[in-house]
């Protein structure tokens, strides 16, 4: 599992849904990286503030409004950041062509 995404309807509902997924990993010995994880509390399609998840070892998940998830390599906040994404997208198809440019390919060696 390299990406997981909870959705609930409310902040005392992604708290169990949280607990069951890390007592789920635990009982299958999987780390979870807890720096990557995040929360953001969405209603009616607006970002409402929100106090975050506590975990059990105390440690308090909240989300930075400012900064977007990257969900399967997309980056994400309440919708797909299409203009980042496009920029990065654009910046890596370039650094690789660049790349391929500096070889001197022809018939005989592609």
């Amino acid at each position: 599992m390299d990406d997981l995404k909870l959705y609930g309807k409310s902040e005392i509902e992604i708290q169990s849904l949280t607990n069951t997924v890390r007592v789920f990993s635990t009982d299958i010995s999987l780390q979870l990286g807890m720096e990557k994880c995040a929360t953001v509390s969405i209603k009616r399609g607006k970002i409402t503030t929100y106090d975050g998840i506590e975990m059990p070892n105390g440690q308090l998940i909240k989300y930075n409004q400012n900064e977007a998830c990257k969900y399967l390599g997309i980056l994400q906040l309440n919708n797909i950041k299409h203009g980042e994404v496009k920029t990065i997208v654009r910046r890596e198809y370039t650094n690789r062509v660049r790349k391929i440019l500096k070889y001197k390919l022809n018939s005989g060696n592609t």
